[in-house]
Parts: structure tokens; C-alpha cells; sequence
């Protein structure tokens, strides 16, 4: 692919710039990169007419990443490709994979990898789940097409760190976003049984991601048929397969890490604390916590045995993050609109728009309003504000939010949205 008007070959570090004299004037990368591995697609092979491959982004067990360039909308994307290291070869000599093992066992974890493609696709709209564009067979294998993430995983920002840990002000947002995730998808039936620092992504602008949905479970209350977890992050349950999967397995790997990345150190796998448990408060190790976050409920929802855990993220979080002592509740006031004079105390997480399961609840006919079009939640004084992307946009004082990002509310904002929808903070 060349650019209109020059004579430079595209990039495949950053499938951005063309390639002159041996480097890449847009990330600086050499012309020559090393080739990717015997295992995966060559640089610059087009796969299914469309997506131009360029370097791997990951490689694991179960699958290859790729970054790539989709030539017929002349974007980033990122590729997956069904790739199981157990039941294919180390290298390939055409681009078709070769089956080594089991052919029956290949298509079944084949269809597995399908059935993550699908799950995410559920959630394309959502502003912080990734979202996922097209899935298709070929060489014998199988794909699917995500947004490409620009930005770092949670786990590279901890690395830069000194000590390897941050405050809980410069978390909050990251966990609060990452939190708005995992209720869609348990909302909807998902336990996404893989939450780590390494699959949420910090976007530039303070956006969250949460990715790799590949040990997602369909139904809660089923049981795990196959062990794909990640060890220290993953409970009991995940390792047994005996015992039914629901939010509470995905409470215990989000309050471990959280304790990571407050206390910058990682706990031992969930096995092993059943014979010694050497976990201990972040208070315990000098790390000064805010009134408004209580320990107790971070060690509660590390909970070896799930039935002592929170059933579900949403109490775990409000009960983590609960005004501390002296607190004011503050208020959402209706001002103009549908809900004109109406006050809704703004504690824990309330979400507000059309749907059934919104506490701010629209009329159907509002024009303008999604069916959950925001969450609102204030803690030790303050107030916080997601715009959820499904509606016209929310304007906190004249200015147009961005879908995902956490505002801070102050006393007497105002907040607008649809057909003149009007709301003031107290």
C-alpha cells in the first residue's frame, strides 16, 4: 500500500508512516523490522482482501495478536487469530495453520474463541468495553477484528511507577470505569473471569478499556469446563471447575488488583492462601488511605471463599468507596424538563435514562435520552459523572462531555442533556 503521491513503504510498526530513508518520520521505527515469529502471519500479508498485517502485539497460548491497517476504511485496527500453541505447530510455512494433535479438540476451542468475538460484540457500544467489527474463517484458522487501543495497560503504567504503585485519586476513575464495564456484562449473563492490570487500558484522555474477554464465561452460575485463568488473580472456584462462576469470581480478581496497585505488591495465587494466608491490610503496610476508602470491604472482597465475598461489583464498589464520616449526601435536582422538581439523593451508583433499571427514570417519548444515557455517584463529598454513550450528548456546564470519562461534580453544577433536560448538583 502505497501513499498517493509517494514512494515510501507503509510502516509495520505503527501502520501510520512511509518509510524514508530507512526510517519512519511519524514513530521512528527502521525500515527493516524483525520479522514476526514462525508461528504467526508474516508483515504486510493481506488477510481476507482487507486487513494489511503488520507487527504482533501479543502472542500467548490460546492466540496471536496483530496490529494492522484495514485498507478498505484506511484504519488501525488490531487482528486476533486463533492460534493454540498445544494443538498447532511452532512454525508454519504457509499462512494456513497446520493442526497437530486433536482435529475435534482444535475446532472445539476453535468455536470457544468465536463465542469471545461474539460476547464482545455484544458490547460494541459501550464506552468502555473494547469493541469488536468484524469475525470470519480462513487459513484454516479463525479472526476477529477490534478497535486498536493507542495508549498502555494498567499493568505498563504500574511499572513506571516508583514502588510500583499509585494513590487511590489517580485510581479511583480508572476502577470506577473498569466497575461501569463489569455491571453491563454481568447485567447481561458474563463473568469475564480474566480482570487484570494487563487488560484494562488507560487511554490518552483518561478513557478505560477493559479487553481480552477470552476465558469469559456465558451463563453466571455455570462451571468452569476448562482452566484458563490467571494465576494470583483468579479465586478458588476458577481452579476446582466444579464450582459455579458468577460477578463474585470477577469481585475477587478486581479487589486483587486493586490491592496491586495501591500497595505495589502482588498476593499470592488463591491456592496457596488456603494453607497460609499472609495478605494484610494496605494500612498495615504505611499506605495512607483516604476516608473514603475502607479497606474492609477491598479484604472482603479478596474473600477466599466466595460465598463470604460480594455477590456483585456494585455493592462491592459502593461499599469500598462509601462517604466517610462527616460527609455531606449531595443531591440531583431536576430544574427544567421531564423530571422538573424532582431530588434524587446521588448515593452509591445511580444510573439515569429510559431503561427499567435506571432509579433516574426518563418518560419513553423524552427525546434525546438513551435507555441508560448516564452515572452519577458521590463519595466522601464528592460527585461523579459518566456519560454512557448511548444517547445525544450530556453538556456539564455548556460543555460537551466525553463518553466514559469520570467529571467531577461540584455544589450548584449544572448538568443538560436531550430535549432540554436540565439538572443542578447540591
Amino acid at each position: 500500500m502505497i501513499l498517493k503521491g509517494q514512494s515510501g513503504q507503509l510502516c509495520m510498526n505503527c501502520m501510520k508512516g512511509y518509510i524514508y530513508g530507512g526510517y519512519c518520520p511519524v514513530c521512528g521505527a527502521p525500515g527493516l523490522l524483525p520479522a514476526n515469529s514462525g508461528r504467526a502471519l508474516p508483515q504486510r500479508y493481506l488477510l481476507h482482501g482487507r486487513y494489511r498485517i503488520g507487527r504482533v502485539l501479543g502472542e500467548g497460548g490460546f492466540g496471536i495478536t496483530y496490529l494492522a491497517r484495514d485498507e478498505k476504511e484506511d484504519c488501525r485496527v488490531a487482528v486476533k487469530e486463533y492460534m493454540p500453541r498445544d494443538l498447532t505447530g511452532n512454525t508454519r510455512r504457509s499462512c494456513q495453520v497446520a493442526v497437530k494433535g486433536d482435529p475435534a479438540c482444535y475446532e472445539k476451542y476453535l468455536e470457544v474463541f468465536l463465542k469471545e468475538a461474539r460476547i464482545v460484540n455484544r458490547y460494541r457500544d459501550h464506552p468502555n468495553i473494547i469493541s469488536v467489527s468484524h469475525m470470519f474463517r480462513e487459513n484454516n484458522t479463525a479472526y476477529y477484528v477490534m478497535e486498536y487501543l493507542e495508549g498502555q495497560d494498567l499493568g505498563q503504567a504500574l511499572r513506571k511507577e516508583k514502588n510500583g504503585r499509585m494513590d487511590w485519586q489517580r485510581l479511583r476513575p480508572v476502577f470506577s470505569q473498569t466497575v461501569s464495564a463489569l455491571c453491563e456484562i454481568h447485567k447481561s449473563g458474563i463473568v469475564h473471569c480474566d480482570v487484570s492490570p494487563d487488560n484494562i487500558i488507560l487511554r490518552e484522555g483518561g478513557q478505560v478499556k477493559l479487553i481480552d474477554f477470552g476465558a469469559a464465561r456465558s451463563s453466571i452460575g455455570g462451571k468452569s469446563t476448562m482452566v484458563m485463568l490467571k494465576r494470583g488473580y483468579a479465586p478458588p472456584e476458577q481452579y476446582r471447575g466444579t464450582e459455579r462462576l458468577g460477578p463474585w469470581t470477577d469481585v475477587y480478581a478486581l479487589a486483587v488488583t486493586i490491592y496491586q496497585c495501591l500497595t505495589g505488591q502482588m498476593i499470592p495465587q488463591s491456592m496457596d492462601r488456603l494453607t497460609n494466608d499472609p495478605v494484610k491490610p494496605p494500612s498495615q503496610l504505611g499506605i495512607r488511605l483516604p476516608e473514603d476508602f475502607h479497606e474492609e470491604a477491598l479484604m472482603r472482597g479478596m474473600e477466599l471463599q466466595m460465598q463470604r465475598r460480594y455477590r456483585d461489583v456494585i455493592t462491592f464498589w459502593t461499599e469500598l468507596t462509601r462517604p466517610g464520616t462527616g460527609k455531606r449526601e449531595r443531591y440531583l435536582v431536576g430544574r427544567a424538563g421531564s423530571l422538573e422538581g424532582r431530588v434524587f439523593p446521588v448515593t452509591g451508583i445511580q444510573y439515569a435514562g429510559k431503561d427499567e433499571s435506571c432509579r433516574i427514570r426518563f418518560p419513553e417519548k423524552t427525546y434525546g435520552v438513551g435507555g441508560i444515557h448516564f452515572r452519577i455517584w458521590s463519595s466522601g463529598g464528592r460527585c461523579y459523572l459518566v456519560d454512557m454513550g448511548c444517547g445525544l450528548p450530556t453538556y456539564l456546564e455548556r460543555r460537551k462531555i466525553m463518553p466514559g470519562l469520570v467529571y467531577e461534580l461540584k455544589a450548584g453544577s449544572i448538568i443538560r442533556l436531550g430535549d432540554n433536560q436540565i439538572f443542578e448538583i447540591r
